[in-house]
């Protein structure tokens, strides 16, 4: 009896299994294939040539299933396919549609699963540059398929040894003169204005005009020369009723500055921020008002020279305040008499950015260290390693479970793993970088 039973639950299960094999290979019904196609995207170019920055396999448009299972797409990350032909035709009436149609119905019929991946970016790419059959011969007809390499436990170990090598090496070759220097401080004043923000408030409700009464925040950006002089004022558009022209105007008459931006017993120019609530109140009395100043930035050739920190106002300082920094002579173009590093190529960019915006006092850096992200783990860390931890940082570093092949099936909101530091050490944050990269768990 216990026999018959065990051979009716191992029948039941080789028939399910059965079951769902002929399901996952089941053809794709033509409506939904025909639903596919159309959301593809697709471009046109004379002459097709593979993107540079994946693995590119390319399978002609007459491949043979020994031809697909020479490639192994089953066991390989495929990140994209192209399915390239030509626009020339020799007969008017033939329908490239149904043809590329049959083409991406044979692949996916070698490939169960193909079509559902939602991860997969499908292009259709039409060839102009021929106008016969003998032109076009030697132009490629088929798909291009980009892969990348499953990242597994072993490979994400292999990863991090390299990464700690690589990163070692680089602490030795650093300069000393690109290492952390606090630099002399400076005397810092904000920049001072000849009104109040109420006066201020109160006067460019004198002289703003406008009918539109549509409740609303304006933002507006201010650039001032070294004497105080407003040069420019542009308004940033809100989407709503506004007479923009007459606002500008009205701002440079109001907000008007007394000096530049002082440092070190220098006038800087500078750019200022600020918002305005509209319609303005009647008296600008009673309450906060209508306009308020909300940030500073300095023009290049003062955040060159200087290291400037905006400061909001504390149990010391009744106001808002900056402190700043100059490094001695010579010291301040370390970075760029220095021995090259292996830098990421917008280094150097990110960096300039971070000096023109004093402001920005809270800075959260998030990454993606997943397995297949190694390469550009590697350049965000010597690039932290070398210039951007002076002061403290916020990192947000997270796996997205890429170890697993299954993974890319899974909702994007589903993390494996995330962690969040605040830290300026980068021997630390490359410490707990290993401990996110290596966590991976199954779906």
């Amino acid at each position: 009896m216990l026999s018959l039973s065990l051979r009716k639950v191992i029948w039941s299960l080789l028939l399910l299994l059965s079951t769902r094999t002929a399901q996952a290979q089941a053809p794709l019904p033509e409506a939904e294939l025909n639903t596919f196609y159309d959301q593809l995207n697709a471009y046109r170019t004379a002459r097709y040539a593979p993107l540079p920055d994946l693995e590119a396999l390319q399978l002609p448009s007459t491949f043979s299933g020994a031809d697909l299972r020479a490639l192994r797409l089953a066991e390989r990350h495929i990140m994209r396919v192209d399915l390239v032909y030509t626009a020339f035709r020799l007969n008017p009436a033939f329908n490239q549609r149904q043809l590329n149609l049959s083409r991406i119905r044979n692949l996916a019929a070698g490939l169960p699963g193909l079509l559902q991946d939602e991860s997969i970016t499908w292009t259709l790419v039409e060839q102009t540059g021929c106008a016969s059959p003998t032109a076009c011969q030697p132009f490629f007809h088929g798909f291009v398929v980009y892969v990348a390499r499953h990242a597994t436990a072993a490979t994400s170990r292999a990863d991090l040894d390299s990464l700690t090598r690589k990163l070692r090496l680089l602490e030795k070759k650093r300069p000393k003169s690109a290492k952390k220097a606090p630099g002399k401080k400076v005397a810092c004043n904000l920049p001072y204005t000849r009104f109040t923000n109420r006066q201020m408030a109160r006067n460019l409700r004198g002289a703003y005009r406008c009918a539109e009464r549509t409740a609303q925040i304006v933002k507006f950006e201010l650039t001032v020369d070294a004497h105080g002089t407003t040069q420019s004022v542009r308004v940033q558009p809100t989407g709503k009723p506004l007479c923009t022209a007459e606002l500008e105007e009205a701002l440079g008459q109001s907000v008007v500055f007394a000096s530049g931006f002082p440092i070190n017993r220098r006038q800087f120019p500078f750019i200022v921020k600020g918002a305005l609530r509209l319609p303005m109140g009647p008296w600008q009395v009673v309450g906060k008002p209508d306009l308020a100043i909300t940030s500073f930035a300095l023009s290049d050739s003062a955040a060159w020279l200087y290291r400037v920190f905006l400061k909001k106002k504390n149990r010391q300082h009744k106001y808002d305040y900056c402190e700043a920094r100059i490094t001695k002579a010579g010291e301040l173009l370390a970075d760029t008499a220095a021995e090259e590093m292996p830098l990421p190529p917008d280094a150097n960019v990110v960096s300039r950015v971070m000096q023109r915006h004093p402001e920005w006092s809270k800075e959260v850096v998030v990454t993606d260290v997943t397995g297949s992200m190694f390469p550009y783990t590697y350049d965000l860390l010597a690039w932290l390693q070398l210039s951007a931890l002076q002061d403290e940082k916020t990192f947000v570093f997270f796996n997205d479970g890429g170890c697993n092949p299954n993974c890319r099936y899974a909702a994007l909101a589903v993390l494996k793993g995330s962690m969040c530091w605040r830290t300026s050490c980068h021997r630390l944050l490359i410490a707990q970088t290993r401990k996110v990269k290596t966590r991976c768990a199954p779906l």
